[in-house]
C-alpha cells in the first residue's frame, strides 16, 4: 500500500512539472507555434502536455482502486453545524483572495504597468482563484458535504470533469485563442477552470490518504 502511494505522489509532482512545463512553452512560444507547426518546440509542448494529462489519469486512477470507504472517517448524515462553520471559514477565505486579488489589479492599473490580460479573463481568474481556496479549505477539513456522501462517484465525476476542461483548454491554447494582442483573453476559461479542478482533487486524493493513514495509527 505504501508502495503504491509513493507512486501515486511521485507520478502526480512529475505530471504537474510536465503541465507546468508545457503550458508555459505554450504561453512563451504560442505565436511562433502558429506560423511553424513543425517546430520542434511545438513538437515537445504538446508531449509534455499530453504525458502530464496521461499521468495526471493514472495518478486518479490509482486514487480510486485504494480508496475504499474505510478511507474516510463516518461522516454525519445531514450538513451538521461542524461543517456549516467551516463552510463559512472557507467563504470568508475565499472572498478574501478575490478582495485581494481586486487590490493588487487596482494598484496595478494606477501604476499603469503593463496589462498582461483583458478585464474579463482577469474577472476570471480572480473567482477561479477565490473558489480554489475555498474548495480545498472545505476539501481539507473534510466539511465538503456533496464530497462526503458518495467520494468515490464526486472524484469519478471531477475527474472527467478536469479532463475535458484541460482538453478544450489546451486545445484553445494551441490555437492561439489565449492570447490576442499580448493580453490574456477570456478563452483562458476552461483551461483556467482545468486546473483549479486539479489542484481540488489533488487536495481530495491527499486528504483521504491522510485520513487512512489517521486510522491506521
Amino acid at each position: 500500500m505504501k508502495k503504491r502511494k509513493i507512486t501515486a505522489l511521485v507520478l502526480l509532482c512529475i505530471s504537474i512539472l510536465l503541465l507546468i512545463a508545457g503550458l508555459l512553452l505554450a504561453f512563451i512560444y504560442g505565436d511562433t507555434f502558429k506560423t511553424e507547426s513543425n517546430s520542434p518546440l511545438l513538437i515537445v509542448t504538446i508531449t509534455c502536455i499530453i504525458l502530464a494529462i496521461l499521468l495526471i489519469g493514472a495518478v486518479f486512477g490509482i486514487f480510486l482502486v485504494s480508496l475504499s470507504k474505510s478511507a474516510y472517517p463516518t461522516k454525519p448524515a445531514q450538513f451538521d453545524e461542524r461543517q456549516i462553520l467551516i463552510s463559512g471559514k472557507g467563504a470568508e477565505y475565499g472572498l478574501v483572495t478575490v478582495a485581494l486579488i481586486a487590490l493588487v489589479m487596482l494598484f496595478w492599473d494606477v501604476a499603469e504597468l503593463p496589462q498582461f490580460a483583458e478585464p474579463g479573463a482577469l474577472l476570471i481568474l480572480a473567482t477561479l482563484l477565490g473558489f480554489l481556496v475555498y474548495s480545498v479549505y472545505r476539501v481539507w477539513h473534510g466539511a465538503y458535504f456533496v464530497i462526503n456522501g458518495n467520494p468515490k462517484y464526486i472524484t469519478s465525476l471531477f475527474g472527467v470533469y478536469t479532463a475535458i476542461t484541460l482538453l478544450i483548454g489546451i486545445s484553445d491554447l494551441l490555437d492561439g485563442k489565449l492570447i490576442e494582442n499580448g493580453l490574456l483573453t477570456h478563452h483562458c476559461l476552461m483551461l483556467s477552470s482545468g486546473i483549479v479542478f486539479l489542484f481540488v482533487l489533488a487536495t481530495m486524493g491527499l486528504k483521504a490518504l491522510k485520513d487512512r493513514k489517521d486510522e491506521d495509527a
